[in-house]
């Protein structure tokens, strides 16, 4: 099981070749160990960013916001069109390459949950499993929870930021993870991890100190993606068109290359959030080195910690 786990991931991250993706090199046995090489990302993940603000007591920047959930849409954007639903969305699982607020500097990564589906299956139904934060249903056991998530006894707690329809157990699909993107967003913006019961109702919490503090068109960017019945929801395509116009009414825009550019200042960036290719090489378990990610990391399963 520990293999079939490490394999999918491996599979995936190197199928899925984006610059807003964490970049699988490699993939190996050592005894009963099962080894991912990934590119180093050496600034640490999005929880990381908002435990500091709530322990500082400051806000996030407004700009960073929006550039590190541009990054985040256009990740979606990519994994979405392969018919990949991550179903682990959540800041733990955003990684930052540096601390400049640019889409270019995120990674979405940790795909060991994730769910390819097959020609012709637009959707999901399965029993109920999954991670303590930003949960989604998973069809079999997923190696990483804990037990008794994975017998379906779940605290209040945990079930707080599921989409709905996975709180219902019904059939899900790629809008499932435009949901766990809007509570990334939500999380952000209060430094806060929000109720689930508030926002089945379409209640966002603080709304006028948000529209206040960082926008109307941010949080009504977010809104949308909290949208309780999921075809409302927008495709990432869309909102990254929302998140354009949110930063070009704070005086700032999106570049063509994926940046947010403050005053129109021309800064070099590596992610392109307007045209991203439709698609990918076939998954293998070796990896070109198409994208110069300087250091590595070795994410290592054991056959033990996974039986």
């Amino acid at each position: 099981m520990a293999l079939a786990y490490a394999v999918q991931e491996a599979r995936l991250l190197m199928q899925l070749r984006h610059p807003n993706i964490v970049h699988a090199k490699d993939f190996f046995t050592e005894g009963e160990d099962h080894c991912i090489v990934l590119a180093y990302c050496g600034s640490g993940d999005l929880k990381q960013q908002i435990d500091a603000a709530a322990n500082a007591r400051r806000a996030l920047e407004p700009t960073s916001i929006l550039g590190w959930m541009a990054g985040i849409a256009s990740a979606a954007k990519h994994f979405h069109r392969e018919g990949v639903i991550h179903r682990d969305l959540k800041p733990a699982n955003v990684f930052l390459t540096a601390l400049d607020g640019r889409p270019g500097d995120v990674r979405v990564g940790d795909f060991g949950s994730a769910r390819q589906l097959h020609t012709g299956e637009g959707s999901i139904r399965a029993k109920l499993t999954g991670t303590k934060h930003y949960m989604v249903i998973s069809p079999t056991r997923t190696l990483r929870q804990p037990k008794a998530i994975c017998r379906g006894e779940l605290t209040a707690h945990m079930r707080d930021v599921q989409a709905p329809e996975v709180h219902n157990e019904q059939p899900y699909d790629q809008r499932a993870d435009v949901w766990s993107m809007g509570v990334i967003f939500l999380h952000l913006l209060t430094l806060r991890l929000p109720n689930s019961q508030a926002l089945f109702r379409g209640n966002i919490p603080d709304l006028v100190h948000l529209e206040r503090t960082h926008g109307a068109d941010s949080c009504s960017c977010m809104r949308s993606m909290l949208q309780v019945e999921a075809p409302r929801r927008p495709s990432p395509e869309q909102i990254l068109l929302e998140l354009r116009e949110a930063s070009a009414r704070r005086g700032e825009f999106f570049a063509g290359d994926g940046g947010i550019r403050p005053g129109g200042q021309t800064q070099t960036q590596t992610s392109d959030i307007s045209g991203m290719p439709d698609s990918t090489e076939a998954a293998h378990l070796t990896s070109k080195d198409d994208q110069d990610d300087g250091e590595i990391i070795i994410a290592r399963w054991s056959a033990t910690t996974f039986s």
